[in-house]
């Protein structure tokens, strides 16, 4: 008898979300990188220094194509006549308007981010983020709704892990909703480690 292997909803999805994101690598180190060249190159604009997030930190390609596209997305839409007719522009319009990171959302920029289950279950239950909230929230958004983005895949499981990888993998599309970094007040840290755990320290 054959050795039985069982795919459960976490291995399912995972594998769905390692599949898009090493074909989607190969087009943002490629193609579109040289699309978010090309669209900046007319505006002259340079990349952004913004904090890198996500698998876009494995190599230099990734990481530029990273900082273009977080530029465009904050330029004002009003230079889109700029670069409306210019290709590169019209491509990475439709990739980034893509539904598979929910639906466009705002339409003040040149590149649309998309706002998927995850980002109205934020929305809606601010300032209550907490795992279990946003894992149970984030699922009722996705089976009440004709989302059928990455994310939303990921929060029918129910299964925080894999909502967290999935968001991972859409983040430089994804909307992120007003209060994201939300920090009321300065923490206090305890150390309460294990010492057989603890750093070695002299």
């Amino acid at each position: 008898m054959p050795e039985q292997r069982i795919v459960t909803n976490r291995v399912f999805v995972l594998g769905l979300d390692e599949l898009y994101r090493e074909a989607m690598k190969c087009h943002e180190r490629t193609e579109l990188l040289q699309c978010a060249e090309e669209v900046a190159s007319v505006l002259s604009l340079a990349p952004g220094n913004v904090p890198v997030e996500g698998y876009y930190t494995e190599s230099p390609e990734l990481t530029r194509y990273f900082q273009l596209v977080q530029t465009l997305q904050n330029v004002p839409r009003e230079r889109e006549a700029d670069v409306s007719d210019v290709k590169s522009f019209q491509r990475l319009k439709q990739v980034t308007g893509s539904l598979i990171f929910g639906t466009p959302a705002d339409q003040r920029y040149l590149l649309p981010t998309g706002k998927d289950a995850l980002s109205i279950a934020m929305e809606q239950s601010f300032p209550a983020w907490t795992i279990a909230n946003l894992t149970a929230e984030t699922f009722h958004v996705a089976i009440e709704s004709n989302d059928y983005s990455l994310v939303a895949l990921a929060a029918l499981s129910k299964d925080p892990v894999v909502l967290a990888a999935c968001r991972e993998s859409v983040v430089l599309y994804a909307f992120l909703p007003p209060g994201s970094a939300y920090n009321p007040e300065e923490s206090e840290y305890r150390w309460q480690v294990d010492p057989l755990i603890r750093p070695y320290r002299k």
